[in-house]
């Protein structure tokens, strides 16, 4: 059935204008925390993670690639390819499941339909968000619309600019339980991508303090009315509480469902590498740092993260002696690691 543009202007008026960016470094929680958003009738919650903001933006955010080359980016990359990955692991019938790839393969052709030329990433965004609810969710009277991807915070500042009305939501977590987490899925899934865990250790560094830095000036730059750091130790400690405020802060009604994270509105059963099943929030992996990893880490992680730590009053566990000693061990390895270094 088409939609009229009195009917569409209506529309975007009562949740395109309201985003809510999720934020934060991997594994530290943003996926419990999106999903947690997914089966809310005031919310559109674009699933897991769009990857949006590292996959197509900023790199196909500018002149250099056409708007075939874009609208088939954003087609190929992150409708077809992440969310399969998404869709793939969903514990639900084949029926169920058939509907929701029938659904994807409908978003891709509404995605390839704009007509919009010379389109900005905001423009194609929310036309990609819109397309979106009208696939998946046509019926529903959501206020707002929900993404994550894991590096919106370093766009935050930007993003708070192009989208006035936008709320950020980001979420932290102790840097070593950070890495920790990370560690356990090395076999699994990181030794791919990283040479050596000290390679993995580097990008938690950079990439991770970056972020919470970000936590830190964002709310400052951006106003905390509109820039929320929660911690994902008290998410999964007191998730009621923490979700209530959520919702005050997003401006939409606290909902039950709010304590159950789903996909689709499906189970989701957690993406710890421990293979444990969870249904809801859960702590059972706060401040287990010691017993999942060399302490060698934790220190040289407090070297570099030890003002954020305190900042975001997590415990220094180590004396500045052991963390000047890993730093400088964790050196001769930085030291022969790239490309210019001192070989």
């Amino acid at each position: 059935r088409l939609i009229t543009n009195k009917k569409r202007e209506k529309i975007m008026s009562s949740y395109l204008d309201n985003p809510v960016f999720v934020c934060g470094h991997r594994k530290a929680g943003t996926t419990m925390l999106v999903n947690l958003l997914d089966n809310v009738d005031s919310i559109i919650t674009y699933p897991d993670d769009s990857g949006f903001f590292y996959r197509y933006f900023p790199r196909y955010a500018n002149d250099s690639y056409t708007d075939k080359e874009k609208i088939n980016r954003l087609c190929d990359v992150i409708i077809k390819e992440k969310l399969s990955e998404v869709i793939d692991d969903i514990d639900c019938d084949f029926e169920e499941k058939r509907q929701l790839i029938a659904n994807q393969i409908d978003l891709v052709g509404k995605v390839r339909n704009y007509a919009k030329s010379n389109f900005s990433y905001k423009e194609i965004l929310l036309y990609f968000i819109d397309s979106f609810k009208e696939v998946f969710y046509p019926e529903s009277n959501a206020t707002v619309w929900v993404e994550k991807t894991t590096s919106t915070e370093i766009y935050a500042v930007e993003l708070s600019r192009e989208f006035p009305n936008a709320k950020f939501i980001h979420i932290i977590r102790d840097p070593r339980d950070n890495f920790s987490s990370l560690l356990s899925g090395w076999d699994k899934k990181y030794s791919s991508v990283n040479d050596t865990i000290e390679r993995l250790l580097q990008s938690t560094i950079d990439r991770g303090l970056l972020g919470m830095k970000c936590a830190k000036n964002n709310c400052e730059i951006i106003g905390q009315d509109r820039y929320k750091v929660i911690k994902f130790e008290e998410l999964t400690s007191n998730p009621k509480d923490m979700m209530k405020d959520i919702a005050s802060f997003i401006g939409v009604p606290f909902d039950e469902n709010m304590l159950t994270p789903t996909v689709f509105g499906r189970s989701w059963y957690g993406n710890n590498f421990n293979g444990i099943k969870t249904t809801s929030p859960t702590s059972f992996n706060v401040s287990k740092w010691k017993s999942r990893m060399d302490p060698y880490y934790a220190q040289v992680i407090e070297f570099y993260f030890k003002d954020m730590m305190e900042y975001f009053e997590y415990d220094i566990e180590y004396t500045l002696k052991e963390t000047q000693l890993a730093a400088s061990n964790f050196y001769k390895w930085s030291n022969f690691s790239t490309e210019f270094s001192d070989k």
